[in-house]
């Protein structure tokens, strides 16, 4: 192996950032990733002085992780690069975020990832991360292994942006016999994770027995995988962007506040193609698809039923109403009214016109008071100019207002009459005509 740090870094995916902030545990495979990145500052490549090493203690290993943060410390002041270090009880915050261990270190390691960008004076940030082929082809068996669909198999993908922060592996066209020896040729020392060392732990039984062993009956089974996933990332690529082009078209705004997607041509889509866009409105939501499997989708996807729910990981609900798909999370905003009403003159009645959330209606015609209020049972309206009576229970459901919106939904109410349905209709018997004399102004406003 060449000391020559072009032939690990993929030059063009760091390119265009001005400001780094590498994930640096000490092992060899982040200390290989620490000393290529000091190699391009070095060389003028990159801005040494917008790098920033991030070591992550989680406070499971005892002794042996504070022997961890001391290395990283002391060769980061070894070559000059901004050090940050972050300690984290993740067995805690598993707890309090009712997420496993693993998970609740991930979590943790991207909050401070984040925090440590923000102390960079750059435009434009990265977090670097030092995942390899081996870690590639791990990945691959290892979701076999646990079940998986073919968007488990493109494996780990060389950068992904995640709440806003842009992280990228480099490293992930290289073997980790290629780091060892490009660490052997610098004279660089590295700590070993004794925990990578127990086979107990289901990844180091794939990275220790099974991938040696498959290497037995075919030496080159690391960089036949390696391609595999890349022509699978490929074509996942390709219905990505079908997903997205669909979503274009068939994302809309109930007049409530809430968004859904469209679904009332998936009869023609094909059953491929619904995963891919359920998946990407999804991703679009914010919504983590980690624990999501194929059964979710194809529940999401089959309209058979006109009404259906379900709840995902996260305690992330869905929604299947009249072929739309609307998606609730914790943190959902739902749009809120206030409705007045006051008595004007015929001049301002007249200036007003056909406006959605400002209605003019005849004050003689109204037979007790108006109230406002949200939906009982016995309430009707009139839909049309010979008296046509309708229990607004129906109304609803011609309307396709998901039961979970209609108790946020204002009226305006005369006893059981519906005057105003907020946001929707008004009653035909309400109508101002030439002989009103009398106006009343209903007026709803968006409250913050």
């Amino acid at each position: 192996m060449r000391d020559d740090v072009s032939a690990l870094i993929d030059l063009e995916l760091i390119k265009d950032y001005d400001g780094f902030v590498i994930g640096f545990s000490g092992g060899a495979d982040s200390t290989a990733l620490f000393m290529s990145m000091v190699d391009l500052a070095n060389e003028g490549a990159i801005p040494k002085d917008r790098i920033v090493a991030v070591h992550v203690n989680h406070n499971i290993r005892g002794e042996e992780a504070l022997r961890d943060r001391d290395f990283t410390k002391k060769t980061a002041e070894k070559y000059g690069i901004a050090y940050r270090e972050y300690s984290g009880d993740v067995t805690a915050f598993a707890g309090e975020w009712k997420v496993s261990v693993e998970e609740a270190g991930r979590i943790y390691r991207r909050q401070c990832f984040k925090d440590a960008a923000t102390t960079l004076d750059a435009k434009n940030a990265a977090v670097i991360l030092a995942h390899h082929a081996d870690d590639q082809v791990e990945t691959f068996f290892f979701r076999i292994a646990r079940g998986t669909g073919s968007y488990g198999l493109a494996g780990i993908k060389p950068v992904t942006i995640q709440e806003g922060l842009t992280y990228i592996r480099p490293f992930l066209h290289v073997r980790k016999a290629e780091l060892l020896s490009y660490l052997d040729v610098k004279g660089e020392e590295y700590v070993t994770d004794s925990t990578n060392l127990d086979n107990d732990y289901s990844r180091n039984y794939v990275r220790n027995v099974i991938i040696p062993e498959l290497e037995r009956l075919n030496p080159g089974v690391v960089e036949h995988v390696i391609s595999l996933s890349e022509q699978i990332l490929s074509e996942q690529e390709y219905f990505d962007k079908c997903a997205r082009e669909y979503i274009e078209g068939h994302v809309n705004t109930h007049e409530y506040g809430q968004e859904y997607l469209d679904c009332a041509d998936f009869d023609k889509t094909d059953d491929v193609i619904k995963f891919y866009i359920i998946r990407e409105y999804l991703s679009s939501l914010g919504v983590s698809l980690k624990d999501i499997n194929r059964t979710h989708y194809e529940k999401m996807a089959d309209f058979s039923s006109e009404s259906d729910a379900l709840i995902l990981p996260n305690n992330v609900k869905v929604l299947k109403r009249y072929k739309r798909l609307y998606v609730e999370t914790d943190d959902r905003k739902t749009v809120r009214f206030s409705v007045t009403f006051d008595e004007v003159s015929k001049e301002i009645a007249d200036k007003i016109g056909k406006k959605t959330y400002t209605k003019i209606v005849d004050c003689d015609k109204i037979e007790s008071a108006l109230v406002v209020r949200k939906h009982k049972e016995g309430d009707y309206i009139i839909i049309d100019r010979k008296g046509t009576r309708k229990k607004l229970s129906r109304f609803f459901i011609d309307e396709k207002i998901p039961v979970n919106m209609r108790d946020d939904i204002l009226l305006v109410a005369d006893g059981s009459e519906i005057v105003w349905v907020v946001g929707y209709r008004l009653n035909v018997r309400y109508y101002v005509t030439d002989d009103t004399t009398r106006f009343i102004r209903l007026y709803a406003e968006e409250q913050g």
